[in-house]
């Protein structure tokens, strides 16, 4: 998609002759008047301007003026001088940044640069405290073009950055404990083109020129740069060359925030990768990890254990209810280390904080007591531990892939909660897992069914309901609070 504004049809330029008869065109005593540049409107048949809308000027490569467009929607600049040929750079509020040319004789030609963008947090002038770590950030703006990828050598107070323009234009050069007003920095690019820049902690003080013998160094790797074509298509916009914009910041820079956010990810990677190599984990049962962490390959293990599980719901006849028949916990699996699951849902929920009683149920589940497992993954579901984010990821799929693959009812209830709390349909999974040996789940459901009209489902909602409450004496004392 193309991310710069062309000529949108709602907005109409008007240019007006604002000169007395009596001032001469290029007179020395003729003084900056009062030029309305462009009308903006609300609507596409232009009936309806727009006023109060905010807009920065930009004028022979400083800032010119801040201001609000009039009740008949126009921008207008106070810095017009009679007779000469200016070219105003207008940013304005949620519509675009735009070239406006005004020659001799007032008529104006009008060019939409780049869309409207908000400026990030970080480009926020300083307003009062402007010392400590900071960064100056410096973007380059053309017709159509934010010169992404272009090589640069940026010289400032004797130091040489180099680097390549981000997709957003930008430039960030760490500088801390800043002047109100930098000392002159020297861009050169590609096309042999040389800018010198002032930078201040105010975004209004900054101001940028072209210089001819700079003698700062060079850019390398130049092959694939853009600039020499679009300094031959576009020489009457700013001589070709791009237009600036630039402040200083507090804080670190974008640059930094992101090799922070790599060696953090790394971090991350690094230790997963140790974690999956050990397997001594509480839930090393489950089986060895991949080594290493792939977002791609867990996806696709995600994807598949979900697809197992809509599949199970989408082959639930709607008789299935009918032919209910309560388990006990022994009957559905095994159930070794009973004490300790027992204790914990006696205790609960005040247990799901007490590492003692989710040791014993941990230890449980490493001997295959499925309860266990499905009272782990209901803990882990609502509050995850402590620790590596991929390696938790990638044991909670294994604990899904194992509840899948044995049909247990939890996992279909902590489903059904998990879309219920999202806004999703929610329901069906409930019934699916009542009739898998979730004894919460057959309790809600056989509540439900006591008032069905079908009194085939009356009787089964009342085996249910037994079933849950006679499964364990914990779930009794949980279930009839």
């Amino acid at each position: 998609m193309n991310r710069f504004l062309r000529h949108p049809v709602w907005i109409c330029v008007l240019s007006l002759l604002m000169l007395a008869a009596a001032l001469l065109p290029g007179s020395a005593w003729a003084k900056p008047q009062s030029f309305q540049l462009f009308q903006i409107f609300h609507d596409s048949g232009e009936t309806l301007p727009l006023g109060n809308t905010p807009y920065q000027i930009q004028l022979n490569g400083k800032h010119s003026e801040y201001g609000v467009t009039d009740a008949k929607g126009f921008v207008i600049t106070h810095h017009r001088k009679p007779g000469a040929r200016q070219e105003f750079v207008v940013d304005i509020f949620n519509f675009g940044i735009y070239s406006f040319v005004v020659d001799k004789q007032d008529h104006i030609k009008t060019q939409p640069m780049a869309v409207w963008q908000f400026r990030p947090d970080w480009s926020e002038e300083c307003r009062a405290d402007c010392n400590g770590k900071g960064f100056y950030w410096i973007q380059l703006i053309g017709n159509n073009t934010y010169f992404a990828s272009e090589p640069y050598m940026l010289t400032v107070a004797g130091q040489t950055f180099s680097g390549t323009v981000n997709d957003e234009g930008y430039i960030f050069v760490p500088w801390d404990n800043p002047p109100p007003l930098s000392e002159a920095m020297t861009l050169k690019l590609c096309n042999g083109t040389a800018i010198e820049i002032k930078a201040g902690t105010a975004q209004e003080a900054y101001s940028f020129r072209p210089l001819k013998n700079s003698g700062a160094p060079a850019p390398a790797d130049c092959a694939a740069s853009t600039l020499k074509k679009y300094a031959q298509e576009n020489a009457q916009l700013n001589g070709g060359a791009p237009y600036i914009f630039t402040a200083w910041a507090k804080g670190a820079s974008p640059v930094e925030i992101a090799q922070q956010e790599r060696r953090k990810e790394q971090d991350k990677l690094d230790e997963y990768r140790s974690l999956a190599a050990a397997n001594n984990d509480p839930l090393a049962w489950l089986g060895k990890l991949p080594p290493t962490w792939s977002e791609e390959e867990y996806k696709k293990r995600n994807m598949a254990v979900m697809e197992k599980v809509m599949a199970d719901i989408e082959g639930f006849s709607p008789d299935e209810p009918l032919r209910f028949k309560c388990k006990t916990p022994a009957q559905v699996g095994p159930i070794p280390d009973m004490e300790g699951v027992e204790a914990f849902l006696d205790g609960f929920p005040d247990s799901a904080s007490d590492p003692q009683l989710i040791a014993r149920l941990y230890a449980a589940a490493a001997k295959g007591n499925w309860l266990a497992i499905a009272q782990i993954f209901s803990l882990q579901s609502q509050r995850r531990p402590e620790g590596n984010d991929y390696f938790y990821h990638y044991r909670f799929l294994q604990l899904m892939e194992w509840l899948q693959e044995h049909k247990i009812g939890a996992l279909y209830r902590i489903i059904d909660d998990s879309m219920a709390a999202t806004g999703g349909p929610a329901g069906g999974f409930t019934v699916y897992a009542a009739l898998h040996n979730s004894y919460p789940s057959q309790y809600e459901v056989g509540k439900k069914l006591e008032s069905d009209n079908n009194p085939e489902l009356r009787k089964i909602g009342e085996k249910m309901q037994a079933c849950a409450l006679n499964s364990l004496p914990a779930y009794r004392k949980l279930l009839e609070k």
